[in-house]
């Protein structure tokens, strides 16, 4: 028989009220909702992993159904199957601030200029020896295996392949966060002119953007044009990290000093202006792993997610099994999962790392714990 108390909480409830003791406390469990306050995180999102052999034979094979100018970005992207049901994450939630998927762009063929204020990085995975590029704010990149660009909020950006393979990367975003938070704008070139003009609207290579701002300096923005001023903000002016210079950066960082027994070796991409992560909601790095060695164990309040790059690697994760991953395979692991990473074979591994650390962090609950 329902109590009075039940009868005044379906009131409430019918008129979009609630009471501590239903929301917070331990009475949610009750009456059907989540309680807030935890004693420890409970993410929304699950661990999960996908295999990149997978894929990419769906990826190929939506290829033959969509074009570049129907499909606009011809993507295959991982949705957490916890986020399922939940409006906007649901629909692309790797977890519930980030997207996370891969993209296909064949020989010949091009991805055509759009904007919109979702940050988006690109680790590329497969390209050809040459004639893979991007265009991001009037930026010409020339892209090649392992090498990461990006864009910031509202920038105009293409990409094309005029090389003689596939061209392929994984691409992350805070889209499901910006599009949950209701601050989502897109726009495309409404005419071929408009798109033209904007092709046409050319600041330099991508060689540029780094010996500018990757080279241990940065510039002195009083007096330079306008478009070097712009970037005097929060976000990343770099552009553009090319994967030689990760990758002997590992390789001194490796040589020099003992391995960290809980990230590896680890480089971050920070952002040249403040030393702060790659974007204000996303921070990236990438951990090189000797062959035989293995991570301590781990907690974080974050949602992370690792491409592994190179090599094979086993991830042993809080309540779950292990996770033999091999190479550009995607594994996550949400908020306070306490988990750990071997490399038991007899080469090197190299994971990419990117997660949203940095909100937590902006908003003073970032933690760690170490087993």
């Amino acid at each position: 028989m329902q109590s009075e108390l039940d009868k005044l909480i379906e009131i409430m409830d019918k008129k979009g009220m609630a009471t501590y003791f239903t929301t917070f406390g331990k009475g949610a469990s009750k009456y059907g909702k989540r309680q807030l306050f935890t004693k420890t995180p409970e993410p929304l999102a699950t661990v999960w992993t996908w295999k990149y052999r997978e894929a990419k034979e769906l990826l190929h094979e939506i290829s033959k159904h969509l074009t570049p100018e129907q499909a606009e970005r011809r993507t295959i992207h991982f949705i957490n199957p916890s986020l399922k049901d939940i409006p906007v994450l649901g629909s692309a939630g790797i977890t519930p601030t980030l997207y996370g998927g891969l993209q296909l762009i064949r020989p010949g063929e091009r991805a055509p200029y759009h904007r919109h204020t979702a940050v988006n990085f690109r680790l590329i995975l497969e390209a050809p020896k040459q004639g893979a590029y991007t265009t991001i704010n009037g930026y010409r990149i020339e892209l090649h295996r392992g090498d990461m660009t990006f864009q910031v909020p509202w920038v105009w950006h293409e990409h094309g392949n005029e090389g003689d393979s596939d061209l392929i990367w994984f691409a992350g975003l805070d889209a499901p966060l910006v599009a949950f938070l209701g601050g989502m704008f897109y726009e495309a070139p409404e005419s071929k002119e408009d798109e033209e003009h904007i092709r046409k609207s050319m600041r330099g290579t991508g060689e540029d953007a780094n010996k500018m701002f990757g080279k241990s300096v940065k510039p002195v923005l009083l007096n330079y044009p306008s478009y070097v001023k712009e970037f005097n903000t929060t976000y990343n002016p770099l552009v553009y990290y090319p994967f030689d210079n990760v990758i002997n950066a590992l390789m001194v960082l490796s040589s020099k000093g003992e391995m960290d027994p809980y990230v590896g070796y680890a480089v971050e991409y920070v952002n040249p202006l403040n030393g702060g992560p790659l974007f204000s909601t996303i921070s990236t790095s990438m951990i090189l792993l000797p062959s035989n060695k293995a991570l301590k164990p781990i907690r974080r309040v974050e949602n992370a997610v690792f491409i592994v790059f190179e090599g094979n690697v086993t991830f042993s994760i809080e309540g779950t099994e292990q996770i033999k991953a091999e190479p550009h395979d995607v594994v996550v692991i949400p908020s306070w999962k306490k988990y750990s990473i071997e490399n038991d074979t007899g080469s090197k591994a190299l994971i990419f790392k990117y997660s949203d650390s940095p909100l937590f962090k902006y908003m003073g609950v970032y933690r760690e714990s170490f087993e």
